[in-house]
């Protein structure tokens, strides 16, 4: 099956960024030196996603299935944990636009209570799934709505196949 456009760019940003200890269902590291520039990247990334894409909630959820040990809760707490940032810390970043930390800060307060509240919603057996709409595009799940039993169900698996991207 053809990818979309939506699909190829968001393959080709995490293919970027790809490592041996990165996943596509949780693709995104949470995780680095506390003093590295990809570290506050992947903070301003997630709120893309989660802006535009995919939901934190969404992303926590899916995130949590390579895993056992992990649950979705404890990704996300573990995100707000760690994100604490001072504005230096974007200087190197290159960024196509001035970046107002206290707006980003309040977007990611808001986006981890929706997260807390989706993620209560979502059925317990379904952990690190990434539900699919009929295009095949990720989309964030809403277990009362008539459309959630139509999803796909993705399941992430260990060294699961990377999907290569052709042009």
């Amino acid at each position: 099956m053809p990818l979309t456009a939506f699909q190829s760019e968001t393959l080709r940003l995490l293919a970027a960024r790809r490592s041996p200890e990165s996943f596509l269902a949780g693709g995104t590291v949470l995780n680095a030196g506390l003093d590295s520039p990809r570290y506050s990247r992947d903070y301003l990334d997630v709120l893309y996603f989660h802006q535009r894409h995919l939901s934190l909630g969404a992303l926590c959820w899916a995130a949590a299935g390579k895993d056992p040990g992990v649950n979705p809760f404890m990704i996300l707490q573990e995100c707000q944990r760690t994100t604490h940032f001072r504005p230096e810390q974007f200087n190197d970043l290159h960024l196509a636009a001035p970046l107002d930390l206290q707006q980003w800060k309040q977007a990611w307060i808001e986006g981890s209570r929706e997260a807390q509240l989706s993620l209560r919603r979502l059925p317990a057996e379904e952990v690190g799934c990434l539900y699919l709409d009929s295009n095949g595009k990720p989309v964030t799940p809403e277990p009362a709505s008539a459309e959630f039993p139509a999803l796909r169900r993705h399941f992430g698996s260990v060294r699961g196949a990377w999907p290569v991207i052709r042009e």
